[in-house]
């Protein structure tokens, strides 16, 4: 997805929604970025998820 796509603009009010609803809430919010993040990255490339998965868990472990 891109910030110019029809799309973006369903995106980003539904987005806003769910970050207010979980406003305040630690856990919640983070679950909202951590979906709409892999919702907009991966938009018409499901086969991402598992890439971006994959860097993710690369990353936490080098980290630890």
């Amino acid at each position: 997805m891109s910030f110019v796509e029809p799309a973006f603009a369903y995106f980003l009010p539904i987005f806003i929604c769910l970050w207010l609803i979980a406003c305040g809430r630690y856990l919640p919010q983070l679950e909202v970025m951590l979906v709409s993040s892999l919702v907009f990255y991966t938009q018409n490339r499901w086969w991402m998820i598992g890439l971006i998965a994959s860097y993710c868990v690369v990353d936490w472990a080098t980290a630890l």
